[in-house]
């Protein structure tokens, strides 16, 4: 029987990212990808102007129906989260649908390069926060890291050139391994390991046990989806059986070949990434 993720996002007409981007590749790795919108958008926010439809009163009616007809999921994959309202009816949501063999995800999305993202206030993130301990898997980048655990985005962020920089996200990432939280993938840490010759882009996967990392060289670029396209390598591979780094490492390999193809095409950041061409890496695995 295909196994079900319910995915928990937002909807967007152009820009390859949230469920534009999670719905596909969920797909391509053989899982079946059930979205429940938080928005639907015209476009991405990223662009210079964008129409949304906040779906968020309508979660409850869908997540009812669901319910009544007894529907029930092998995983659980939440991002970007707009309001407290949403994150309390995700919440609800998981009351009513994680289940002791349920694997949940959540990309606590707040914030990057050192500054949570405007609007998210103090209140939202705490909610953020509460979402993220009831995950066995969480994807926070390195200023989400900081929010976690010293509740600082700056705090890892301004401290890349410390020598004891990779050993501090460690101790960062073992310190939020709580609760149900039994596995924090760092990811896009950019750095220059003792073997590196340049910087590369590290994502670092702290269990309680291990402490592993997936390194990709260094892409002049940054678009849009990525991150979303990561997690959801991560939860598809993760209710499939995959081991987690060999996941990681499947993301990572990923990424880079349509960032790589992308930059040929001078794409607008915002549109995200060519990964159509290359989901035979997904579709391949067994």
């Amino acid at each position: 029987m295909v196994k079900k993720i319910a995915a928990l996002n937002d909807l967007s007409g152009f820009g390859k990212c949230s469920l534009s981007a999670a719905i596909p590749i969920i797909s391509a790795l053989g899982v079946q990808a059930c979205p429940l919108p938080t928005a639907v958008l015209s476009n991405q926010t990223c662009y210079s102007s964008f129409y949304m439809k906040d779906l968020t009163e309508e979660m409850e009616y869908i997540t009812n129906k669901w319910k009544e007809l007894g529907f029930s999921f092998d995983g659980i994959y939440t991002g970007y989260i707009a309001s407290e309202k949403q994150a309390e009816n995700i919440l609800h949501f998981l009351k009513d649908f994680k289940k002791e063999d349920t694997i949940f995800l959540a990309d606590p999305v707040m914030g990057d390069e050192g500054i949570v993202y405007p609007g998210f206030t103090e209140s939202l993130c705490e909610k953020i926060k509460k979402i993220a301990s009831e995950a066995e898997i969480i994807t926070p980048n390195i200023t989400e890291l900081g929010i976690l655990s010293k509740g600082d985005g700056s705090y890892v962020y301004n401290m890349e050139k410390d020598t004891r920089y990779m050993e501090n996200i460690k101790k960062m990432a073992e310190s939020i391994l709580c609760g149900n939280t039994k596995t924090v993938i760092v990811t896009g840490i950019e750095y220059k390991g003792a073997f590196d010759r340049e910087n590369m882009f590290y994502n670092a996967i702290v269990t309680k046990d291990r402490f592993q990392t997936v390194k990709v060289p260094v892409l002049k670029g940054s678009f849009s989806g990525t991150g979303d396209i990561l997690a959801s390598i991560i939860c598809a591979s993760a209710v499939r059986g995959i081991d987690i780094k060999s996941a990681v490492e499947t993301a990572a390999d990923f990424i880079y070949c349509a960032v790589k193809d992308t930059l040929k095409d001078y794409t607008n950041v915002n549109d995200g990434v060519n990964f159509e061409k290359f989901l035979h890496m997904l579709t391949n695995i067994k």
